[in-house]
Parts: C-alpha cells; sequence; structure tokens
C-alpha cells in the first residue's frame, strides 16, 4: 500500500518567525505566502527531496519512515497505532 503525506497545518502566532525557522533551520522552501485579510496569511512551506534509508517499519508503537538529513542524521517520522496514548 503506497502512503504520502501531503500537507500539515500548524497554527503559529507571528507568520514570519515561523516562516524563518521551517525556510532556515529545515531547509524547507517558501513555495506561498498569500495575505488572506485580517492580519492572516497563508504560507506553505515545502521540503526539499529527502532519502529514505528504508521501507517504513510497523511495530506495536505504530509505524516509523526513517529519513536523512542533508548530513546524515537520521530523523524518525512516526504515526501512532490506534491504541498509543503516548503524548496525548
Amino acid at each position: 500500500m503506497t502512503q504520502s503525506l501531503t500537507g500539515v497545518a500548524v497554527l503559529v502566532p507571528d507568520y514570519d518567525p515561523a516562516i524563518a525557522f521551517f525556510t532556515t533551520v529545515l531547509r524547507f522552501v517558501l513555495a506561498e505566502d498569500v495575505a488572506q485579510g485580517g492580519g492572516k496569511r497563508w504560507a506553505r512551506v515545502v521540503p526539499c527531496a529527502v532519502h529514505f534509508r528504508e521501507a517504513p517499519r510497523h511495530g506495536p508503537y505504530g509505524t516509523v519512515a526513517v529519513f536523512e538529513d542533508p548530513w546524515g542524521n537520521p530523523w524518525d517520522l512516526i504515526q501512532r497505532g490506534a491504541g498509543d496514548s503516548a503524548g496525548h
């Protein structure tokens, strides 16, 4: 089964520092920044291509996919299992 993550909404109190974090620290690319009126904006950042080390693994805690940053550091993306209440 092919899975994908197409988007995640993140609410922030101030757009400019959030955009700076995602584009400088995480090295995402600012793809869209549109004023919505009333001081609100729609900002969309997209990640650069990443290298996944392996196919997603399934365990009792959920599913994990490991990718590498530009320096070879592993990052775990974890989708918690339905019965896992950790962090809630």
